[in-house]
């Protein structure tokens, strides 16, 4: 009857499952997605949004994490570039400008791993 109650102990474990899940996946799209953009086979899209859910997924798990936070502050330039590449939805059959906010977001992964690194989010 007691494992039907919330426990948090219990909770921040399969978060942290969940953070190294989705990590993995973001690590495994984004050298598909270099691989892509540099072969450019097959259509774009996919292996776009292949980057981009894991990526929003682990984002959205760990951006308010007091220790991502004490990192990357709601008002810092940085986080607003990540706030705005999530949101922006660009045009998924336009090469020219898929393949830039493709390059963008890689280049936005390698500074989100780094933040989650420094801050022992993941250990790398």
């Amino acid at each position: 009857m007691a494992d039907q109650y919330y426990n948090p102990q219990q909770f921040h474990y399969n978060l942290k499952d969940d953070v190294g899940e989705e990590f993995h996946k973001v690590v495994i799209t984004a050298t598909e997605l270099r691989m892509w953009i540099h072969r450019q086979a097959g259509p774009g899209s996919e292996m776009f949004l292949r980057f981009f859910r894991p990526f929003s997924n682990l984002y959205e798990l760990t951006c308010d994490m007091k220790e991502v936070k004490d990192r990357l502050p709601d008002d810092q330039a940085l986080r607003i570039k990540f706030e705005n590449w999530f949101s922006k939805s660009p045009d998924l059959n336009n090469k020219k400008e898929l393949i830039p906010h493709m390059n963008d977001g890689l280049e936005l992964f390698r500074k989100y791993k780094k933040i989650l690194s420094d801050s022992q989010v993941l250990k790398l």
